[in-house]
Order: structure tokens, then sequence, then C-alpha cells
């Protein structure tokens, strides 16, 4: 469960606080399972901010995907190559469920 207000991911009885884009970015392929994004698309749908670059979109999913590592998460975004970035289905079936 993602509260995003609070920014924390709650995952099998464990809490992890994120950042606002951390969370963001979370929730938006969670609603979105199996689906991959590029950057720009990441930029702009899950941020509404066209202006981050590649390099720093790359270094968010880098650090989510290290914070995920903490609760037992780390496989959970993946990277399609030449297609972007998605989220495991078993994750994301719950994607209606997820956001407070």
């Amino acid at each position: 469960m993602i509260d995003r207000k609070e920014h924390t991911l709650v995952y099998a009885g464990r809490s992890l606080r994120l950042t606002r884009r951390e969370a963001d970015l979370l929730d938006f392929l969670m609603r979105h399972p199996r689906r991959p994004f590029t950057s720009k698309q990441l930029a702009t749908l899950a941020w509404q901010n066209s202006r981050l670059s590649d390099a720093q979109v790359r270094t968010y999913i880098m650090r989510l995907r290290s914070r995920l590592k903490e609760i037992g998460l780390e496989d959970v975004i993946t990277v399609a190559r030449n297609r972007g970035y998605g989220i495991t289905g078993a994750i994301g079936r719950a994607a209606g469920e997820v956001s407070a």
C-alpha cells in the first residue's frame, strides 16, 4: 500500500519512507503494471515535468530500486531494453487497492 500524502510504502508489514518523487513514480508504475514507459514518458506522466532529463529519471529509478530492496522488492521495477521501465505484474495486480 502506498500512502501518497505521507510518501510511505507498506509491504508485508514493513514500512518504507519514500521521497515525493519516489512515491509518485512507484504509484504511477503500479497503476500501469507490465507496461514499459520511456524516461520521457515517466517524466511527463508520473511527475508532470517534461524538463527532467533521461539521466535524472534513471537516477530516480536506481534510487527507488535500491530503496525497494530494503523491504524485499528488489525485482519489482523492470527494465525492458529499448522500451523503458515498468513494474512486474505480481505487485501491479493490486494497483487498484494500492494508493491512499
